[in-house]
């Protein structure tokens, strides 16, 4: 399981049980296979679960269906361990750049554990062996491995450094006539009574399993549906009541809006109320602002034509950032079925790459002639992108990697 530390610079690994790790390569060849043969039965039950997210209905399904075809990959042998003789795959999820989409996931760990046993080439065959000169078998004999004490049982090499530590000092104090006299305490320690002291320690704040707990005050967070936004800082509570932290305490005007009751308060006409407030509206989240119109297909477009995308457009898929794990927004910039696809990653780094759209058949394509190249050197893959039209001539889109397809949406970007 993944967890991004607090600055998100590192993200650590935890297995779900408990017991001694080991690295892959650090293995026996036994350990290997059993491991493989675990991995086997989970991507079965993997690929079961795929088949049954195929054909429900809504568009989540079929998306998570293609995203459980990756669950079993990761970068290299060094990210898989041993946990109490089970594999652990850490950083999954992922695969080498420019590796082949065909291969399988458990390909590297199988090619370790069938490796052949080499045979010794200076053994004649045994049909030119002649009879005579077999030896009778040598009865095998029971090899009983030797267990390495623990590091902590090894009291010894600690004494062995500490008569070392002891020996150079008084080398040095030969050496140097200057050096004063190392003394060496007894064995008796004094004991010394401090006084008692009880440190409250401060309660922590607990994060419920999935959560996120951001830094920040209260005051600092957006409101969510249902609830009331949060009174500014220093405002009143109502337009009839004076706020009393507004005024000084020797202030005769402090006093009386502190007790509209008391003395020194005009009484208000009878039927004279104080105007009603309308409770502050909720601000519009920046999801709902920046949505735009969704792309429609015109019904009648002429083959290789497509002005009808000149503008941004906006797309939203199932595409993360590989560092991150944190969705990834692609925004599409076109003019006369040209253009280009930009990508601003969380880090501020920006990505761009050529693209270039044509109608067919009354289906619209978008291609990308290369990745998209970032700023900090690195590069992203680009999906291709295939629209239909739908209900009222909505498009439906897919994004396509190879022959992984995924629904994704295309909406007018608002300025």
């Amino acid at each position: 399981m993944p967890q991004i530390n607090e600055d998100g610079s590192r993200i650590d690994w935890y297995s779900p049980i408990s017991g001694n790790v080991i690295a892959w390569h650090a293995g026996t060849p036994a350990e290997q296979a059993a491991a493989v043969t675990r991995l086997d039965a989970v991507q079965k039950e993997i690929e079961a679960l795929r088949n049954t997210q195929q054909n429900p209905p809504g568009a989540n399904a079929p998306l998570f269906a293609q995203l459980l075809k990756w669950v079993l990959h990761y970068p290299d042998p060094s990210h898989v361990y041993l946990v109490d003789g089970k594999p652990v795959i850490t950083f999954w999820g992922f695969r080498p750049v420019g590796l082949d989409a065909g291969v399988q996931p458990l390909h590297a760990l199988r090619s370790a554990c069938d490796a052949p046993v080499p045979v010794p080439v200076g053994n004649a065959p045994a049909s030119v062996i002649p009879s005579a000169s077999v030896a009778a078998p040598v009865p095998p004999v029971a090899v009983t491995p030797a267990m390495s004490a623990p590091w902590w049982k090894r009291w010894w090499m600690w004494l062995l450094l500490a008569l070392s530590a002891l020996l150079l000092l008084l080398c040095l104090r030969a050496c140097v006539p200057g050096l004063g006299g190392v003394g060496i305490p007894g064995l008796g320690v004094p004991a010394v009574d401090l006084p008692r002291s009880d440190v409250g320690m401060p309660e922590g704040v607990h994060v419920p399993a999935g959560g996120t707990s951001m830094a920040g005050s209260a005051s600092d967070r957006v409101p969510m549906a249902g609830q009331a936004a949060p009174a500014a800082e220093g405002a009143a509570a109502s337009p009839a009541v004076a706020d009393p932290s507004s005024a000084s305490p020797s202030s005769p005007a402090g006093d009386a809006s502190a007790s509209p009751t008391g003395p020194g308060t005009p009484a208000q006409p009878p039927g004279v109320h104080p105007p009603a407030t309308d409770p502050p509206s909720m601000p519009a989240t920046p999801d709902a602002q920046a949505q735009g119109d969704p792309l429609v297909l015109p019904p009648r477009s002429a083959d290789g034509n497509a002005d009808f995308l000149d503008g941004d457009w906006r797309v939203r898929a199932g595409i993360q950032d590989r560092n991150t794990g944190e969705p990834l927004r692609l925004q599409y910039q076109f003019e006369k079925g040209k253009g280009h696809v930009t990508v601003n990653r969380h880090n501020g780094v920006r990505c761009q790459a050529p693209v270039s759209a044509s109608v067919a058949g009354g289906s619209l394509a978008i291609d990308t002639s290369a990745p998209a190249a970032c700023d900090d050197g690195s590069t992203y893959d680009m999906p291709a992108i295939q629209c239909k039209a739908g209900e009222r001539n909505i498009a439906a889109c897919n994004g396509q990697y190879g022959e992984d397809q995924f629904p994704l949406t295309m909406r007018q970007a608002q300025p």
